[in-house]
């Protein structure tokens, strides 16, 4: 597998270059100092610099649990 680094300056270019393909989900911020994973709307939106979110990425990387009776 090859690694590829994406330097600073290019990163939310790539990212919206994502979004016309893909739902995008990144850290944003909810209210002033709280932050949440969820879809982005515009890469302007993707917060980097963020301490602790109010929830985990869970909902987006498992499915819901099901009852199987």
């Amino acid at each position: 597998m090859t690694f590829r680094t994406i330097e600073k300056k290019n990163f939310l270019p790539f990212i919206e270059k994502l979004m016309p393909a893909m739902e995008v989900v990144g850290v944003r911020e909810k209210v002033e100092g709280k932050y949440e994973f969820a879809l982005l709307e515009s890469p302007s939106q993707l917060c980097l610099d963020y301490d602790v979110t109010l929830l985990s990425p869970k909902k987006y990387f498992l499915p819901p649990p099901r009852k199987l009776c």
